[in-house]
């Protein structure tokens, strides 16, 4: 069978055709002139290979082909217009909340501009966003605390997932960033040792972290001299030349170069979307399906 594209154009000039039986009433109803209602007709005719409509006095009058389409036509767009306010009804007059939880690494970043789209599309459903660690995220969604939790993890470390729904949406690298300035002052380029990086000022997750623990055995254990929670944070230390950070790849502007340790490979991070398996609120549901949307592996 010859696959053609598609023009829902044609088939609304058809069925305004079909039902008035006049190319210019037609075209009225469909705030179209009647030269296009008549390139519609034939572009249809030719596409089909089939006759439509025959002319008389009063205007046209189907053919036994029209006659067999329009039904078919008709109940399909009907439900596609079905399907359109269902969705427009949902998207501007749903109610309800989402109750969102995110792991401090790197979510905030990822997951600030998804939500503010997320919040354009439904103006009226309410966003309540904590930070959690996996741990925490994980209870709160058991306990019916919370609807939704997105994390990241390191992909050494197994974490609890009884009675939750977890969809992998992407994996990430984090490498060690610096700036030129700083690796300069301290006569290295951007390939160091591991017993270089053990005399480099570094700035960390806390070692309870994931991101921290990852850190920690990237370093040997050496201790840094700054902990924060924030990935933003980091950044902005190390573009100030106050040392060196371990980031997911693709975060880090332009302002900061990359490290590579001898002989050591990156950590990779999993960014995933866990809930509860009875979750069955629309307005999570439309969270998560903008989520997994947004965010593609």
């Amino acid at each position: 069978m010859k696959s053609v594209k598609t023009n829902l154009n044609l088939y609304k000039s058809f069925i305004e055709v079909y039902e008035t039986k006049n190319f210019s009433n037609a075209a009225v109803n469909l705030k179209l002139t009647q030269p296009t209602i008549s390139y519609n007709i034939k572009e249809l005719e030719k596409q089909l290979n089939v006759r439509l409509f025959n002319s008389n006095s009063r205007g046209v009058e189907p053919t036994k082909h029209a006659e067999e389409l329009y039904p078919i036509v008709r109940t399909a767009f009907v439900q596609l217009l079905n399907a359109e306010n269902i969705v427009l009804e949902f998207n501007e007059k749903s109610q309800g909340e989402v109750r969102l939880n995110l792991s401090l690494y790197f979510m905030p970043q990822l997951a600030g501009p998804i939500i503010a789209n997320f919040t354009k599309t439904y103006p009226n459903i309410k966003m309540m966003i904590n930070s959690a660690t996996i741990t925490e995220g994980a209870d709160a969604i058991e306990r019916h605390e919370s609807d939704i939790f997105l994390f990241a993890y390191w992909k050494t470390i197994p974490f609890k997932t009884d009675g939750l729904t977890v969809i992998e949406l992407m994996e990430i690298e984090n490498c060690l960033f610096a700036s030129e300035s700083y690796l300069k002052q301290n006569g290295l380029g951007t390939t160091i040792t591991k017993e270089q990086l053990q005399n480099l000022t570094i700035m960390s997750y806390p070692y309870s972290s994931q991101a921290g623990k990852a850190f920690y055995e990237l370093a040997t254990s050496k201790d840094a001299l700054v902990e924060t929670n924030s990935t933003q944070m980091l950044i902005s230390l190390a573009e100030n030349n106050a040392g060196i950070i371990l980031a997911p790849d693709g975060l880090v502007g332009d302002d900061l170069v990359k490290v590579k340790v001898t002989g050591i490979e990156s950590p990779r991070f999993n960014i995933a979307l866990a809930y509860n398996n009875e979750l069955a609120n629309k307005a999570g549901s439309a969270f998560i399906a903008t989520i997994k949307d947004k965010i593609k592996k």
